[in-house]
């Protein structure tokens, strides 16, 4: 009897990063015989107790779908055009309908995923360099048969420290009666005459009232800093747009892409039919897709093929219809109430 073995490892690790390694993996062998083996927590797999003859070794996995923002959408930008080269398993990670060929597409195949938009992909999907192994006459142990995994639409190569910013389908189905809920019980505190007023981040409290300096999100020592309005007072049927401000962004620094979601009361507020915009703002000359996949959160991407290396003011500009009755108020916030958690991330989270 005789066995293959090897080790699955992360294919798109960036250089002077330290390999990452896959477990989950089910390698399934077929042909004179048929086994299974499960790649462990080191990567590694064995395929055991197999007859001599012939077979065909394929790698498979699902499940552990992170590290996918607007920066992979740049990057493949930035290699149409000659700016960055992709490697061979990018160049995997980018086919994003797999076709076989990489163009502008699948860069907007990215940022659509990202917003909540259903379009034809393979998103989320795993790949494998090779895709499977052929073994003719299989007479000895096969060591050292490695595998490379790719996950389609991760192309910056973050999987392994990507943090918890993450948007599939799933949990846009789930954030929406939590975050329509949370609005409401946190009764943001915006008192008005006949009007309406919507604010600031849910994090101010209840005595920032006053016409103050925006709403920080991050603290005084963060890279940038970012803000929406501290409040604002609008009737029925009216118009609002409202700014998504940052500070001046530091030497040495650089955007290359930005995703967010806002989050806001349904019952008062309602996406405008073009629900953002980036003209005339620092964000400007990028690719930014805004999408209200479900009441209460709008979901923006924006990839720059050209860094945002100076300035400070207007990132982007989201607009809302006011519908609320007179005295309902609705909060504007970057943080999911449903968890808890921030959703603003400039690149793959540097600046912070």
């Amino acid at each position: 009897r005789y066995s293959i073995s090897g080790t699955v490892k992360y294919g798109t690790t960036n250089v002077g990063q330290a390999d990452s390694f896959i477990s989950g993996v089910n390698l399934n062998a077929t042909g004179t015989a048929s086994a299974l083996a499960i790649s462990d927590g080191s990567g590694n797999y064995f395929l055991s107790n197999l007859l001599g003859g012939n077979y065909t070794v394929t790698p498979t996995k699902t499940g552990e779908v992170r590290g996918i923002n607007s920066l992979d959408a740049t990057r493949i930008q930035q290699h149409l055009v000659g700016i960055t080269t992709l490697t061979a398993n990018q160049l995997i990670a980018a086919d994003t309908d797999g076709n076989g060929v990489v163009n502008s597409l699948d860069a907007t195949r990215i940022q659509q995923s990202l917003i909540g938009m259903q379009t034809p992909n393979i998103i989320g999907q795993w790949k494998f360099a090779p895709a499977s192994r052929q073994y003719n006459a299989l007479g000895g142990n096969a060591t050292a048969q490695d595998y490379q995994a790719m996950l389609v639409g991760e192309v910056s190569g973050n999987w392994a420290t990507a943090a918890s910013f993450a948007r599939d389908s799933e949990a846009k189905e789930e954030d929406s009666p939590s975050a329509t809920n949370s609005q409401n019980d946190a009764a943001e505190r915006f008192e008005s005459e006949p009007a309406e007023q919507i604010a600031q981040n849910t994090k101010q409290s209840a005595a920032s009232q006053s016409n103050e300096s925006p709403t920080e999100l991050l603290s005084p020592a963060a890279d940038i800093q970012v803000s929406l309005p501290a409040n604002a007072t609008r009737s029925n049927g009216m118009t609002i747009t409202i700014p998504i401000s940052v500070s001046q962004i530091p030497a040495g620094t650089s955007i290359e892409s930005f995703d967010f979601s806002v989050f806001y009361n349904p019952a008062v507020l309602q996406p405008a039919a073009t629900p953002g915009s980036n003209t005339g703002t620092l964000s400007a000359s990028c690719s930014v897709l805004p999408f209200s996949p479900v009441a209460g959160r709008v979901i923006v991407s924006g990839s720059c093929l050209q860094a945002i290396t100076t300035g400070a003011g207007v990132l982007y500009n989201l607009t809302f219809n006011v519908t609320g009755a007179s005295n309902q108020t609705s909060g504007l916030s970057f943080v999911n109430p449903a968890n808890n958690t921030d959703t603003f991330q400039f690149n793959n989270g540097t600046p912070t």
